[in-house]
């Protein structure tokens, strides 16, 4: 009786377990599921823009300066005193207006004098011409006289040899004929040579005539005159100053001839080739708060090595007497229009090809190429995008998010429209 009671013991203990056990298993079969656990997709909020395809303006924005190709600095072209100044510096002169005077005391006087010149030599011409004249009616009277010599020397050589006339009588006959040769000679010369010294005399005559011009030349150069319409930028001299010739005395510029000198990229040169030539270029600058009308005159004919670029120059269309060399200029340049093309907001263009277009709360990547720069109907600077896989009207993502990307789910929070 004692043996078996442990093992008894045991064996009730064993069954316990074991029906716990089972019953425990059949608890865990027979519960019920817990339901599955839904997790919501989350929908980043976003702004959008709606926009359709037009033939927008693309614009460039450039600084410049304003400058003149046609700026000159007067200078004397003779030795005088300044004898006044009529225009101050920043003063707008016509053209042909007298700017300064130097006194032409000193210049008259030397007109005079090659004056007085030209009338000597004009009266030494007369004198030449009425010698030759002369020269030649006396040559005619000296032959008339050599040939009584020749006869009155040959008749007494006739004579001579029949004894009736004395040997001296005869030696004289012969000198006077050969003096009378040597008077024909000299004015038969005289009258060859008539024509070479009327030529000297004309020469001597021009001579005096060109310095009689140059000393007028030099009078009327004491009246310093503007050779343009223009503005005087700064004057170099003072009344009483004593000058020589190429002493600086003021420098003018063109106020019909001013330009902007800007520097255009040249990912924008063929741009703006294409609108000069085809009449579509729009410019203006913004210079000292004055609105300045541009046209394209030209671009540079070379350019400094590492420029990215060319320099570009405006002619001012309607020049303002008030503008001030070498200011600065904020340039503005509408250009021809680019058909089918979305203006956006810069926050729209992801690393400057793409942007996403938002269909059914959903993100799609789009390829674009970039046209330019144009503002946005509320003045913010805005972005000009081609692509052949947009028509239409789109919506298109206006915020820049970081976590942009193909099937992201957004909300529309904020709608703008072109």
């Amino acid at each position: 009786m004692t043996e078996t009671s442990p093992r008894r013991k045991w064996a009730v203990s064993a069954a316990v377990i074991l029906a716990t056990f089972l019953v425990v298993l059949l608890m865990m079969a027979t519960r019920p599921e817990p339901p599955d656990a839904v997790t919501e997709e989350r929908a980043w909020p976003v702004a959008a823009t709606t926009v359709s395809p037009d033939a927008h303006r693309p614009r460039l924005q450039l600084q410049g300066f304003l400058e003149s190709p046609r700026t000159v600095t007067l200078k004397a072209a003779v030795e005088a005193d300044v004898a006044h100044i009529e225009h101050d510096e920043g003063e707008s002169v016509a053209e042909g207006a007298l700017v300064l005077k130097l006194d032409e005391a000193d210049n008259r006087l030397a007109l005079e004098q090659r004056e007085g010149d030209l009338a000597e030599l004009q009266a030494q011409k007369r004198i030449d011409q009425r010698r030759v004249e002369a020269d030649r009616e006396e040559l005619a009277i000296e032959r008339e006289l050599l040939e009584l010599a020749q006869r009155e020397a040959q008749r007494l050589q006739n004579l001579s040899e029949s004894q009736h006339v004395s040997q001296s009588d005869l030696e004289r006959a012969n000198r006077e004929l050969e003096r009378q040769k040597l008077a024909v000679t000299s004015r038969q010369f005289a009258v060859d040579t008539a024509e070479e010294r009327l030529q000297q005399a004309d020469a001597r005559l021009r001579q005096a005539q060109a310095a009689r011009d140059r000393a007028q030349l030099n009078l009327e150069r004491t009246d310093i005159r503007a050779p343009f319409r223009a503005r005087i930028a700064a004057l170099e001299t003072a009344p009483g100053d004593r000058v020589a010739p190429g002493t600086p005395l003021a420098r003018l510029y063109d106020l019909d001839r001013l330009e902007v000198r800007a520097q255009v990229p040249s990912t924008w040169l063929p741009q703006l080739r294409r609108a000069r030539d085809n009449g579509d270029l729009e410019a203006q600058a913004r210079i000292d708060g004055e609105t300045v009308p541009l046209s394209l005159s030209r671009l540079a004919g070379q350019a400094q090595r590492g420029e990215g670029g060319a320099q570009a120059l405006f002619a001012v269309s309607n020049g303002i007497d008030d503008l001030i060399l070498g200011r600065f200029a904020d340039v503005r340049i509408d250009l021809s229009p680019e058909p089918d093309t979305y203006l956006l907001p810069f926050e729209a263009l992801y690393e400057t090809n793409r942007i996403y277009r938002i269909q059914d709360e959903r993100l799609e990547a789009i390829q674009v190429e970039t046209r330019g720069r144009s503002p946005m109907p509320d003045g913010r600077p805005g972005v000009l995008v081609h692509s052949p896989e947009l028509s239409g009207e789109q919506t298109i993502l206006a915020t820049q998010l970081p976590q942009a990307m193909n099937r992201l789910r957004v909300q529309i929070t904020d709608t703008q429209a072109d």
